[in-house]
């Protein structure tokens, strides 16, 4: 296998790189609704932690209502879900713009091995889903579940 010097290149290689990110993420109506073809809805971001006693998830989940938000443990997977409604508070008036998201979503995360299923617990406040799966010592295989928000 022969080696490619870049040399000087390589200043030309990450101009065009810069080049064809400003063209994706370009602003302009045109290049706006090509990215809008492609956007897949609504992705909460999430934080994954561990302690000595349980594995935590929080998820940001802003202006949703608890009753819309659903947790599913299936196997080896646990999966949060709903759907973020459309306000109406504009019922009245023409909206030139708007980056708010609405829409269904869905997320998975493994569930590890030393994980108790029984006792996983889910909470919802301020826009934050807290999700709690207790250790334990020994591996339970349970079957699916649905698992209640507080």
């Amino acid at each position: 296998m022969s080696m490619i010097n870049w040399g000087s290149d390589s200043g030309n290689i990450e101009r065009r790189m810069n080049n064809l990110f400003e063209r994706f993420f370009d602003s302009s109506p045109r290049a706006r609704s090509l990215a809008e073809r492609f956007d897949t809805g609504i992705s909460p971001a999430f934080d994954v932690t561990e302690n000595d006693q349980a594995f935590n998830i929080h998820a940001e989940l802003p202006g949703m209502k608890k009753e819309d938000i659903h947790v599913d443990v299936h196997g080896d997977r646990l999966t949060f879900s709903g759907e973020s409604k459309a306000s109406n508070e504009y019922e009245n008036e023409n909206v030139c713009y708007s980056e708010r998201r609405y829409g269904r979503f869905s997320r998975s995360v493994p569930v590890p091995e030393n994980v108790d299923k029984s006792q996983i617990k889910a909470s919802f406040k301020d826009g934050v889903l807290d999700l709690e799966m207790p250790k334990s010592s020994k591996s339970e295989n349970t079957e699916a579940q649905k698992i209640t928000v507080d």
